[in-house]
């Protein structure tokens, strides 16, 4: 992904749903096997098109910290999925619910 932020940079803040745990896994490369991720375009940024909203950004600034660029964005738009649906979330190491963080 670094090489497409940079290249076009464009970039999407996904947040999954509680049933997304897996793909969270995949990308956090917590997961051994490779899988192929789907991605939607919308206006040039990658989207994952299950996910409970995602936040378009464009790059306002990067900075190389070891082996690791950080790039901050700025918001261009912000889609919201109709259904309703928990987050996933991830605190203290643990995947964990609304009900139970």
């Amino acid at each position: 992904m670094h090489d497409i932020i940079k290249q076009t940079g464009k970039f999407a803040i996904n947040i999954l749903t509680r049933g997304q745990e897996e793909l969270s896994r995949l990308f956090a490369g917590q997961l051994k096997e490779e899988r192929p991720v789907s991605f939607e375009w919308v206006n040039g940024h990658p989207i994952l098109p299950e996910a409970l909203a995602n936040m378009l950004c464009n790059v306002h600034s990067s900075y190389v910290a070891g082996d690791h660029t950080l790039y901050f964005g700025e918001v261009t738009d912000i889609l919201m999925k109709d259904e309703p649906g928990d987050p996933l979330l991830f605190f203290e190491g643990k995947y964990r619910s609304v009900d139970h963080a």
